[in-house]
């Protein structure tokens, strides 16, 4: 509402709906995909989605956009929703949590490797388990953008 009423010029943020009057670039894109600690049992055969019901997880609390992303395809596949051991609103925080706690997770592909809990996690290939996740900024349409909202979003990572 603040972007809508000119309080805010622009802003930053996930991909959403498309609304009128608004205008959306891509900057960047990731994948949110099932993780597991490197060595987890998990990976001693491939897993299917129903084989992620047996398994206790740590995710984002409900209304979370990847948390009901999962939720959903769950529910589309007539499955129970993931066995929720752990919820977190600290996005950082889910490396160390799989990594040390043995639970499954959804978190982005870039966080794989990027640090030395991350480094310690594995991407679990389950088909149809892989969220498309676009940072976009979103400015009024027609609207005056000041040079420095200009440069601002000349600068910010773009990746198409």
């Amino acid at each position: 509402q603040q972007l809508r009423h000119g309080d805010l010029d622009l802003m930053v943020g996930t991909e959403g709906a498309a609304e009128e009057g608004l205008v959306s670039q891509i900057l960047a894109e990731d994948m949110i995909v099932v993780a597991a600690a490197a060595d987890h049992e998990i990976f001693r055969k491939q897993p299917t989605l129903n084989d992620l019901c047996s398994y206790r997880w740590a995710l984002q609390p409900p209304g979370a956009p990847t948390r009901d992303w999962l939720d959903r395809a769950f529910d589309q596949h007539h499955l129970p929703r993931p066995n929720v051991q752990v919820e977190s609103t600290m996005l950082l925080m889910l490396p160390m949590l799989i990594a040390e706690t043995g639970l499954l997770s959804f978190i982005s592909r870039l966080h794989l490797g990027s640090n030395s809990n991350a480094s310690r996690l594995k991407e679990v290939p389950v088909s149809g388990v892989a969220m498309r996740r676009r940072l976009v900024v979103t400015y009024r349409e027609n609207s005056y953008l000041s040079p420095a909202a200009r440069r601002l979003i000349a600068l910010l990572p773009h990746s198409y």
